[in-house]
């Protein structure tokens, strides 16, 4: 009885080990990153990451967009960012429009996922290219960029 349980415990062990290796050989591998599925959720939404939209920050034609609530976003936000709060779209987009351009790239984050994707899917119906920050408030704030 105890060699077929070390038998099992091997084949299991054999098992587990080539569908790492398996994935591993795949092109897409096994994400070790530990990126958010909601983002596989929406192919429909664009998403930046830190890496490319810090460089971005300094520029006229881009605006930072914060989709949390006007409290967070008093309390810290990125650098030169607009508050938009998920919560309240239509009155905060009423306040904000006259501001915006067609031309003007725009980057939400938010402390979740999902209203940050909501506010970007709102502005892209409206007409704006809007991409939603990977890893939202938390990724700048782990890289250390600029913020208010």
């Amino acid at each position: 009885m105890a060699r077929l349980a070390g038998q099992v415990l091997v084949l299991l062990g054999v098992s587990i080990l080539l569908g790492l290796v398996t994935n591993a050989l795949r092109s897409e591998g096994i994400d070790w990153g530990g990126r958010d599925p909601e983002r596989f959720r929406h192919p429909d939404v664009e998403f930046v990451s830190t890496d490319e939209a810090a460089p971005l920050q300094s520029q006229s034609t881009t605006l930072f967009l914060d989709a949390r609530t006007p409290a967070e976003f008093s309390a810290q936000h990125v650098f030169g960012a607009v508050s938009l709060p998920a919560g309240s779209l239509d009155g905060a987009y009423a306040e904000l429009r006259d501001f915006l351009a067609p031309e003007m790239e725009l980057i939400v984050y938010a402390g979740d996922t999902m209203s940050a994707v909501r506010v970007a899917k709102y502005l892209s119906e409206r007409g704006y290219k809007a991409r939603v920050l990977e890893g939202g408030w938390e990724a700048w704030q782990d890289e250390r960029l600029p913020m208010e």
